[in-house]
């Protein structure tokens, strides 16, 4: 029998309970229900009160802790030596301290870690403790390699050990049209879906850009975005309007997270134009329900969608570059692609296939 632990050293003092943190990143935890019956797993939150519980061969754990830099976990690390795991999964960049602690105090332990999009860290004491932690992680974890190339330039993280896996998956998956087209209100068979926060680093105005040029040929395209956020709300609308794009694009705004699966299956094609992300959910979430990717040539989306095999890419930034890409989805066989990107999803980007991944790696 083998022993994991997965390891978040987060304190969430906003959520209530610990079925409340791993209902809230399912996403992640999700694929623990689908390690082996040889592993034996131990999943560790923290939060406001310490809890305990279980379901089939996974033990749930949660601590009280603080987001400090040099908090030293006392309880959890005596918890995780207790439980004598042969591999401790560490959530985030940026718990080098706490690492040093765990390979002093649990010395045979394999640690792997998994960034969660973090920066650079400035503060030369921390990046002090980042060199030191990184003689002791055995892989860092990560979609695509390429989006830890500047821990590696700055020579915080060793680069080969980089190891690309999915990290985080998706429970939705395609439900019928019909009943799809009666939840969302949407038909027609040119639709595109947006999903995701409005900020610069998800980039609606080129989105929104795009579809000023390409509807000009294709009257019948419709744009739907589904948004969590609106720091560029007003500015979005403001290009709408000036497009004259009132028809063509729908601002539905903010949707229950489980009847996003009715949205990403009556859609044809799912746009976003992201310049950075760490994983990709929104777009795993897409594919999982074979909603066609037109999305940026970032390293997430590029190991997502198998170089552009499973759907379309185009550069960050570039209105015309998305036209092009626009136009191209309209020249293809929609159901075979459609087929393809689901089932890639389901053999590459499952929770399946990510405790799969997982478990190879001790």
């Amino acid at each position: 029998m083998k022993r994991l632990v997965d390891l978040n050293f987060h304190h969430y003092a906003h959520l209530s309970s610990l079925h409340q943190i791993i209902e809230r990143l399912h996403s992640w935890y999700g694929y623990a229900e689908y390690m082996p019956d040889q592993v034996e797993l131990m999943v560790v939150c923290h939060s406001n009160k310490e809890e305990f519980y279980k379901k089939k061969n996974i033990t749930y754990r949660s601590f009280k802790g603080k987001n400090t830099f040099f908090y030293p976990f006392k309880k959890t690390i005596a918890c995780v030596r207790a439980f004598n795991p042969d591999a401790v999964l560490i959530h985030g960049l940026i718990y080098p301290f706490q690492i040093f602690l765990l390979k002093l105090l649990v010395p045979n332990v394999k640690l792997l870690v998994v960034p969660h999009g973090e920066s650079v860290e400035p503060v030369y004491v921390k990046r002090l403790f980042l060199k030191i932690a990184d003689n002791f992680v055995y892989k860092y974890l990560c979609t695509s390699g390429d989006t830890l190339n500047d821990w590696v330039d700055n020579s915080l993280i060793t680069g080969s050990k980089r190891h690309e896996t999915i990290c985080g998956s998706t429970a939705l998956r395609k439900t019928d049209r019909v009943q799809s087209q009666r939840k969302t209100g949407v038909v027609g068979l040119n639709n595109f879906l947006w999903v995701g926060r409005l900020n610069e680093n998800k980039d609606p105005l080129t989105i929104v850009g795009a579809f000023k040029m390409f509807s000009r040929n294709h009257p019948d395209a419709r744009l739907w975005i589904i948004y969590q956020t609106d720091e560029l709300l007003n500015a979005v609308k403001r290009l709408i309007h000036e497009y004259n794009l009132n028809n063509i694009v729908t601002l539905v705004g903010k949707v229950n997270h489980q009847d996003l699966q009715y949205w990403y299956s009556v859609c044809d094609f799912f746009v976003l134009g992201s310049h950075k992300e760490a994983a990709g959910y929104a777009l795993m979430e897409a594919m999982a329900c074979g909603c066609i990717p037109i999305v940026t040539d970032i390293p997430s989306f590029r190991t997502l969608t198998g170089n552009g095999k499973y759907g379309f890419l185009f550069t960050s930034g570039k209105v015309e570059e998305l036209v092009e890409a626009l136009e191209k989805s309209q020249k293809i066989n929609r159901v075979n692609l459609s087929t393809a990107v689901a089932q890639h999803f389901e053999k590459a980007q499952s929770f399946k296939a990510m405790a799969g991944s997982i478990d190879r790696l001790f």
